[in-house]
């Protein structure tokens, strides 16, 4: 949680005059906050309990998260990569969404998104 209220605070994140922070859409700090509280704190945590996973929605939440990773690394300015690693990133966060997005999970998802948008 402090890594990120940092990558959102200005006064941190404008390191230079080109820096950018960031600013999570609403979709995103959903994803954030069912990634950490509902995943990261059990498995960090691991308190004895009988546990399932509804895996509908996880592709949406990776491929949000997915997009908040490649802004931290690339369009905040503040990590000097080279060329080639920051080709590299974009093309590993591209390919990531292009599989989860070419996916059984996503498309089952994206059905029944657009059947619950038309109910």
């Amino acid at each position: 949680n402090k890594a990120l209220e940092h990558c959102q605070n200005p006064n941190i994140m404008e390191m230079y005059v080109f820096s950018a922070y960031l600013i999570l859409t609403d979709n995103q700090k959903h994803s954030i906050k069912l990634l950490a509280e509902e995943f990261i704190n059990q498995f960090e945590h691991f308190p004895p309990q009988g546990w399932s996973i509804q895996l509908h929605g996880m592709s949406h939440i990776l491929m949000d998260i997915l997009d908040v990773i490649r802004f931290l690394a690339i369009e905040t300015k503040n990590i000097r990569f080279t060329q080639t690693q920051t080709r590299n990133i974009k093309s590993l966060v591209f390919q990531s969404k292009k599989i989860l997005k070419h996916s059984k999970l996503y498309i089952e998802t994206e059905v029944l998104d657009k059947q619950s948008n038309a109910n």
